[in-house]
């Protein structure tokens, strides 16, 4: 049996960026829906990466999105919390609401904070921002 390979979550922003220059006008909403929710996941699953070492256990359940802002603030990574607590909102409002204002706003708002967030830890897996 071959081993597992681990996931580079910051695919997901990768394909989030690429979707958002799709054109196809039929499942444009659908699209910019989806870009929101890949960029949220691609930042929510890296940061549960780099905070395991500093002692944050994931339970796999809809409560880690509430525990990771709340683990990040209290220790010290106040930014970090409110970038996800903003992204974690815009998905929300993607996924769960018949109608969304601007999409294409969310969508580009969505890639930028995932940016950022992810921009504020070291590549090599250090853990601290910078």
């Amino acid at each position: 049996m071959m081993p597992l390979a681990r996931f580079a979550w910051n695919d997901y922003l990768l394909l989030a960026m690429e979707m958002r220059n799709m054109r196809s006008a039929p499942l444009r909403e659908a699209v910019l829906r989806t870009v929101v929710g890949r960029a949220y996941y691609a930042t929510f699953n890296q940061v549960i990466g780099w905070i395991r070492s500093d002692g944050f256990c994931p339970t796999g359940r809809s409560g880690d999105h509430a525990a990771i802002q709340e683990f990040l603030r209290t220790s010290g990574r106040r930014d970090t919390a409110e970038l996800l607590r903003e992204l974690r909102m815009m998905r929300n409002q993607c996924d769960y609401k018949d109608e969304v204002r601007d999409p294409e706003s969310l969508a580009v708002m969505a890639i930028a904070l995932a940016v950022e967030a992810c921009g504020k830890w070291e590549p090599a897996g250090e853990m601290g921002e910078k």
